[in-house]
């Protein structure tokens, strides 16, 4: 009878054992990854970023552009996903701002934090917004 109480309760801990690494490794996972379930079944609609592999330097470019009316418009773009844009008049700066990548239907598009700005960019030509009005248009890429 002692055997068979003590294989009861071996199978209970191991059992309990299982389930509560299973329950920590879920943890873990829903620490990495980003839970869709809204709430209700959490985890059930994980979705995970996979880190890329940092390089020493970030991949870089930096490209100017004329407008028509004499405005330069320079602008740092940094791994496809961000880009630091400055607009100068007569080799002064008068506007600069930090953008993120967003949604555009063509082009690139970039928003600035405060959603105040955005660079908007389609083969060598770009425009540059002010709270959704086009303050610079047609501006063209230079070498």
């Amino acid at each position: 009878m002692k055997r068979i109480l003590f294989l009861i309760i071996g199978i209970a801990l191991l059992g309990a054992s299982f389930s509560a690494g299973m329950w920590w490794q879920k943890q873990l996972y829903l620490d990495i990854c980003l839970d869709l379930g809204g709430g209700v079944n959490p985890g059930e609609y994980p979705i995970c970023v996979i880190e890329k592999t940092a390089s020493s330097e970030p991949n870089e470019k930096q490209i100017s552009y004329a407008c028509s009316d004499s405005t330069q418009i320079k602008v740092r773009l940094i791994e496809q996903d961000f880009v630091q844009v400055s607009i100068l008049q007569q080799g002064a700066e008068i506007i600069q701002f930090s953008g993120i990548h967003s949604i555009s239907a063509s082009g690139a598009k970039y928003d600035s934090s405060d959603k105040q700005y955005v660079y908007w960019t389609k083969g060598d030509e770009c425009m540059i917004m002010k709270n959704d009005e086009i303050i610079y248009s047609g501006c063209k890429e230079v070498n």
